[in-house]
């Protein structure tokens, strides 16, 4: 599973080449064309932290917002299929974040509610 970081940056990758270039990408969604944010992210430039500098959140809305994109659109991984984040409520990047055990404790958790509703629709108790 890529992780939320990965993601976001493939989608950027994706927004800058239908943007045109970086800096067409700043003046669409209202920024100084010479802002160089973005390229930093691309470039996974490291600064004087060490740590390569990310796509948060609220940019990541604002560009999908300025691009035209639904909310959430750079979250999801284009490798499968672009489906929308099915959680409104839980930033896809916390869920990210868990241990992979956690990650899958979850799934199990959703897979039998799912099961639970399939089973009561053929018993005819759908709710």
């Amino acid at each position: 599973m890529k992780t939320i970081e990965e993601i976001r940056l493939e989608r950027l990758r994706d927004l800058v080449s239908e943007a045109g270039s970086v800096a067409n990408l700043n003046r669409i969604a209202k920024r100084n064309e010479r802002d160089a944010t973005i390229s930093q992210i691309l470039n996974r430039w490291e600064g004087k932290t060490g740590k390569p500098k990310e796509l948060g959140s609220a940019m990541a809305r604002a560009l999908e917002e300025a691009m035209g994109k639904e909310v959430g659109w750079m979250d999801n991984d284009p490798a499968t299929g672009g489906a929308a984040w099915p959680f409104p409520d839980i930033d896809p990047a916390r869920f990210s974040a868990l241990p992979e055990r956690l990650r899958g404790r979850a799934e199990e958790r959703v897979l039998e509610i799912i099961k639970e509703w399939e089973a009561s629709i053929k018993s005819g108790a759908a709710a």
